[in-house]
């Protein structure tokens, strides 16, 4: 007889779910040491004994400065980072393999028929929350403070900043490393339903929780049936950008209103008929082989 076929290598998930499971707290713990240590560098140390309105008081004023904006939003996005790139880099694989920074099996034209797609499940998110409640949470304040605050030059800063490195930081993280590995191992529904939980996990609040869940389960398909993350980063990026700009342009306060007027009709018009071509070109080129 010849020689016993070689049993197929089943790839090691345990070193993904402690990534996965623990990136979160430690980016949370990151972010609350920066900002203890600027509370403690800056002599606002009265903000820590005012009570959770004094904090975010200080918080909202903290933020709108370019200091302030880096130590809220560098931390968490460095953790996310090193937790994608780190065990990519120590993979036998190449690391942008690791991570499906390759080509995909998608052509480039439905790169921007998938990023309009992308508001109207952020849609679905809001509409989600909205029978729950009729105003925004604290840190959804909080949040939109952030998107409309800067001026001049700092707040483009602040809208480019907001909309590139989470969109491929998280990308990277969630749909590359994490998403990537579960589905060597698991069914699709359980490994793009739990990285999205994770995704929608870290944004904290239970209010983002609910809006961001949606947009995780669409980032998780698009990046499973084009075999690429790049079509997921580049939606994520627009969604970052529309609800930055929509921000800056409504007004100054975030409410949990929707107006169907001209232009959000024509919009919605516009983000429907994508997702329906969407559906059909993931559906259609699922099954080709990706390119490298």
């Amino acid at each position: 007889p010849g020689p016993m076929p070689t049993p197929p290598v089943v790839p090691r998930i345990w070193p993904t779910l402690v990534v996965a499971l623990g990136v979160i707290p430690v980016a949370a713990m990151m972010s609350t040491v920066a900002i203890v240590i600027a509370l403690f560098v800056g002599g606002n140390v009265d903000a820590l004994t005012g009570g959770g309105e004094g904090m975010m008081q200080w918080l909202g004023e903290f933020v709108a400065t370019p200091l302030g904006f880096a130590v809220i939003i560098a931390p968490g996005q460095l953790v996310f980072a090193a937790a994608a790139i780190v065990p990519a880099i120590l993979s036998p694989r190449p690391a942008y393999q690791r991570l499906g920074l390759g080509r995909g099996r998608l052509p480039l034209w439905t790169f921007p028929v998938l990023m309009l797609a992308t508001p109207l499940v952020g849609l679905l998110g809001y509409f989600l929350l909205l029978p729950m409640t009729d105003e925004p949470s604290e840190q959804l304040e909080f949040i939109y403070g952030m998107f409309t605050k800067p001026t001049g030059v700092f707040a483009v800063v602040v809208v480019v900043s907001l909309s590139v490195v989470p969109g491929f930081v998280e990308e990277s993280l969630f749909r590359g490393y994490i998403q990537r590995r579960l589905l060597k191992r698991w069914p699709p529904i359980a490994a793009i339903g739990f990285t999205s939980f994770l995704f929608a996990a870290a944004h904290i609040d239970p209010h983002h929780f609910l809006m961001v869940l949606p947009i995780g389960v669409w980032l998780g398909i698009v990046a499973w049936r084009s075999g690429s993350i790049w079509p997921a980063i580049l939606c994520h990026f627009f969604l970052n950008l529309v609800g930055v700009l929509n921000a800056r342009l409504s007004g100054d306060s975030a409410d949990m209103q929707f107006t169907f007027d001209a232009p959000t009709i024509v919009g919605l018009a516009a983000t429907g008929l994508a997702f329906i071509v969407s559906v059909f070109v993931l559906v259609r080129y699922s099954n080709r082989a990706p390119l490298p």
